[in-house]
């Protein structure tokens, strides 16, 4: 009998476009402004970690919490679709266990 290991978080290897080198930390902006369109204010609060950035700036892998993961999805989803421009998301793979973003991915 197989046992679920619970999991608190869930995690998102994510595509950026345009690329950004050196800003690690706009991924989490333009989430949390896409977020903040999609759902409001408050859910623009949504706690994201970025845990890595590739060297060029096109991939990244976030980690949100298990119950947040339908609503960070739709804020990548429309993430850089405004007129000022910004960072356009693409999810490349999910996973509520960070080994299985590895599989298959010659970036690794």
């Amino acid at each position: 009998m197989q046992h679920p290991l619970p999991s608190t978080y869930h995690y998102l290897l994510l595509a950026l476009s345009p690329a950004r080198p050196g800003d690690p930390l706009a991924p989490r902006k333009a989430l949390q402004d896409a977020l903040g369109t999609l759902r409001g204010y408050t859910a623009s609060a949504t706690h994201i970690d970025v845990l890595w950035g590739s060297d060029d700036g096109g991939r990244c892998v976030v980690r949100v919490a298990a119950e947040d993961r339908t609503d960070v999805l739709g804020a990548v989803a429309v993430a850089g679709t405004d007129a000022a421009g910004g960072v356009r998301m693409r999810c490349v793979r999910e996973s509520p266990f960070l080994p299985a973003l590895l599989v298959g991915d010659p970036a690794f």
